[in-house]
């Protein structure tokens, strides 16, 4: 019968789309259904009026080697390209201003990001005892950093990985190479002295870069991989349950059942959830317990004479003690070229969070309002924005809050319960594209075998 396969994939998001290209090269006989009318989830890109606009993520790490190699194996290799090396600076905003984050010892003491007393306790950090097997990001910053650095610098930095907050965000889900640091070598900062290696690379003139992207945009990977495999995809076919039968499951969508020998369920959380709380429910009431954080983003640019900050980094974030109403800006037009018209600059802000979610109920133009309150006296922008764009994203990031490493656990235990169904998403290894991608490779291994 045309609707058995050995595999279903419910989502066509990075993770989905993974899982599909991994089993394809082992000639499984496979399907992937996709809500929307397209794939790709949050990492898409856009073009409006010259401006080329990143749904979701704008860059991938160079250490990435998941992503990079799952780039280069769907045909795409000769799309890579690294960031200007200008971007490679990351700013911080404090005391009204943003201060460029520093580099090495040297810059760190030069630097007036930090007072004295804060540089003086960082140095006291190799001799800080290992602390508890668990512990929240703030706690564990405290420890090891002191107050101000965690405040400034840590806070602000989670802030522009998932919006979340220190307090609860568990340092072992969301860091966990860090308290592997802790235990192998017991100082970080030894360690970033004397044992890491940097995986940054320098252009001829000897600028230095350290993410990639492609030519097109991230979201030129979805839309390629979906090409790719059109005829295995189906589109705005929603999946609303599935069932389990002796020779494997039945899977309900809108356009008919599909019946698999097994199923990926590549969704976020809360959706895998839904679809599995009939046949499931002690499955279900585990991914429900995911938060999510809600988020905004808002795209704007300008003049290049109107906007007098050079715009010479990545970036700036900014914590949660500094009181702005954004979580920070990435320098869009600065990070990779061919992203907004010559004479333009452009930015993309951040905004939302479970801290400041009562912000994302305003409206449109009195979100922009509040963006332009802020930006406008940090990076000196006077006259009219050529360009906005808003969006709002609900259930965009998923927080590591502490619990979650137990969560995983209860979450691997229903897996060697309920053989046949597979879980593929952000909230399991990590909330990166490359993280994803790990675990789509990984699960369609566990399929091969």
């Amino acid at each position: 019968m045309n609707n058995y396969y050995d595999v279903v994939i419910v989502g066509g998001g990075i993770g989905g789309l993974g899982v599909l290209h991994y089993l394809k090269k082992k000639n499984f006989k496979v399907i992937l259904l996709e809500k929307s009318a397209r794939c790709g989830g949050l990492v898409q890109s856009a073009t409006d009026r010259n401006h080329l606009l990143e749904i979701g993520p704008n860059a991938f790490l160079k250490s990435y080697k998941n992503t990079y190699d799952f780039i280069c194996e769907v045909g795409l290799a000769d799309q890579i390209i690294s960031n200007r090396p200008e971007a490679y600076h990351r700013y911080i905003f404090r005391n009204g201003k943003i201060h460029p984050l520093p580099e090495d010892p040297i810059s760190f003491f030069k630097s007036d990001l930090l007072s004295f007393a804060a540089k003086c306790r960082l140095f006291l950090e190799p001799f800080v005892l290992k602390g508890p097997s668990e512990e929240s990001i703030k706690d564990f910053g405290n420890r090891r950093f002191g107050k101000e650095v965690t405040e400034v610098i840590l806070d602000a930095m989670v802030k522009g990985i998932c919006t979340g907050d220190i307090s609860q965000l568990d340092i072992n889900s969301m860091f966990p190479k860090l308290k592997d640091i802790e235990k192998n070598y017991r100082s970080l900062l030894l360690f970033l002295l004397f044992f890491k290696k940097r995986n940054v690379q320098k252009t001829n003139d000897g600028k230095k870069t350290f993410f990639l992207s492609l030519k097109k945009g991230m979201g030129d990977l979805s839309h390629h991989v979906h090409n790719k495999y059109r005829a295995e995809i189906q589109t705005e076919c929603l999946v609303t349950q599935i069932s389990k039968e002796d020779a494997g499951y039945q899977v309900y969508t809108e356009k008919g059942i599909f019946y698999a020998k097994e199923v990926v369920l590549a969704t976020r959380a809360m959706e895998a959830a839904s679809i599995i709380k009939n046949t499931y429910p002690d499955y279900a009431d585990i991914l429900y317990r995911i938060p999510y954080a809600n988020v905004a983003t808002v795209t704007m640019s300008w003049k290049k004479e109107e906007v007098l900050h050079p715009l010479d980094g990545f970036g700036f974030l900014s914590s949660s003690k500094e009181k702005l109403n954004i979580l920070g800006a990435l320098f869009s037009s600065s990070l990779f070229p061919n992203r907004t018209p010559e004479d333009e600059k452009m930015i993309k802000v951040y905004l939302g969070g479970p801290q400041k979610e009562e912000m994302l109920k305003l409206s449109d133009q009195e979100i922009i309002e509040l963006v332009l309150k802020d930006i406008q006296p940090i990076l000196q922008v006077h006259g009219k924005y050529q360009y906005v764009k808003l969006r709002r994203i609900e259930n965009a990031i998923p927080l590591f809050n502490m619990g979650h490493k137990q969560i995983k656990e209860q979450l691997s235990e229903m897996a060697l319960k309920y053989k046949g169904i597979y879980l593929v998403g952000n909230y399991l290894e990590g909330i990166s594209v490359d993280a994803t991608i790990k675990v789509a490779r990984t699960v369609s291994e566990q399929i091969n075998n």
